[in-house]
């Protein structure tokens, strides 16, 4: 009996202890667990897959693997489309940071399904054009800065986003991004994994298992510490986190339309409309006189100046209008005007507008209206535009005011007839 009631407490108590066990172990889940008990958990080879990013089979995403043992997830990285390249040159030309960093965050607040189709999303430095159009230092860091308040826009709307650098890009981009910022390094040198891991890069964008092994091999080398695999370790599974929680809060808080982005995209074009020149034409006055508007693209729907000038109740020289409008309507891509034509359209206008495009003969047009206008004492202002095909040092007479902006539709033109008056 005594030996019946031993065998009976020895199995009751390795059942407590499997329970306890098993119990245990389906407590170590990531979400559920503490962060910390899982680094602890995990093994080293874990921990350095963990910090490796590779492509998905179509080349179309990026991915960590996950720990399946520790319910951690894999994680996908679609890259970022938000706003295409006009908004993103006007936002450019404007350097209003506060502007950058909401349109960031509506784009997530806004419009959900356009970056949360995925897990996260990641913005890629080399090719995102507020960067690689900057040109000389003072524009790059200037683009550096819209570029981190996008970013950081996007991650307070509780959509998770990395940047994707190269090796190169880490002095520039030290202290710019937050820790729940991923920073992704794509490194085709294995040898400088443990230098871009003490750097501060958070993972390391290689072909499948490579920087998995290079993380392993220098920790065996003691070219990295624990200490250090550790902390981006925690950033990775803290950012994982964010993925699981995080996308859900940025569709509940969707409120279905587009107006306020619309507004903000409208904005950085009205900001990212330059000046270049201004010998005292500007603001024009409609009390002056007619308007003499030139330009096949002043008429067409990606300017739409003819439409938003007649709104503020200008007049046109009725004959340049005509033509103009004609061309546009059958199609033609070059118009002519005789010079007697330019010297009777000085003579009844109190100002030429010329919307420069991207038309045969168009420089040579520029130079006779602004010859035959200067003539008579009259103003020239010319408006460029992405379109258009070369610069004002081409010109040998230059006209006496030269706005830019982008070609963005009826918009522009409104936003043209609004500098006429600022």
């Amino acid at each position: 009996m005594k030996s019946f009631k031993s065998l009976l407490y020895g199995t009751a108590l390795w059942t407590v202890l499997l329970f306890l066990l098993v119990g245990c172990t389906d407590r170590m889940v990531l979400g559920e667990t503490s962060v910390s008990k899982l680094i602890k958990a995990l093994t080293v080879e874990e921990k350095a897959q963990l910090l490796e990013v590779h492509w998905n089979e179509t080349g179309t995403a990026l991915e960590i693997s996950g720990i399946e043992r520790f319910g951690i997830p894999d994680i996908s990285f679609e890259p970022f489309y938000g706003l295409d390249d006009g908004v993103l040159a006007s936002l450019g030309r404007s350097r209003n940071e506060k502007l950058a960093y909401d349109c960031g965050k509506a784009l997530v607040i806004e419009q959900p399904e356009s970056v949360t189709a995925a897990d996260a999303v990641f913005l890629d430095f080399s090719n995102f054009p507020l960067l690689s159009c900057a040109g000389d230092s003072q524009k790059t860091e200037s683009a550096l800065k819209l570029t981190s308040a996008i970013v950081h826009g996007m991650a307070d709307a509780a959509c998770p986003v990395a940047v994707l650098i190269q090796p190169d890009d880490t002095t520039s981009l030290r202290n710019v991004f937050e820790r729940r910022i991923m920073k992704i390094a794509s490194c085709y040198d294995e040898t400088q994994v443990a230098e871009l891991l003490r750097w501060g890069v958070t993972t390391i964008r290689t072909s499948k298992g490579k920087a998995t092994d290079a993380v392993c091999n220098a920790i065996d080398e003691g070219k990295l510490d624990m200490t250090t695999i550790d902390r981006h370790v925690v950033d990775v599974l803290e950012f994982m986190l964010m993925t699981m929680s995080e996308s859900q809060k940025a569709n509940d808080a969707a409120i279905g339309d587009s107006i306020h982005l619309s507004s903000l995209i409208l904005e950085c074009h009205r900001q990212g409309t330059v000046l270049l020149k201004n010998d005292g034409v500007l603001p024009l006055n409609k009390e002056d006189g007619r308007i003499a508007l030139y330009g096949l693209a002043a008429y067409s729907e990606n300017v739409d100046l003819d439409a938003a000038l007649k709104e503020r109740s200008f007049t046109f020289e009725p004959s340049v209008m005509t033509a103009y409008s004609k061309a546009v309507r059958d199609g033609d891509v070059r118009i002519e005007r005789k010079p007697f034509q330019l010297r009777a359209d000085a003579i009844s206008s109190a100002v030429a507008v010329i919307v420069a495009g991207n038309y045969p003969g168009e420089t040579e047009l520029i130079e006779e209206i602004c010859r035959a206008f200067h003539f008579k004492q009259r103003k020239v202002v010319l408006i460029m535009t992405d379109q258009t095909s070369f610069e004002v040092s081409d010109l040998d007479e230059e006209p006496d005011a030269v706005i830019y902006t982008q070609a963005i539709g009826v918009e522009c033109g409104r936003i043209l007839s609004e500098l006429f008056f600022f």
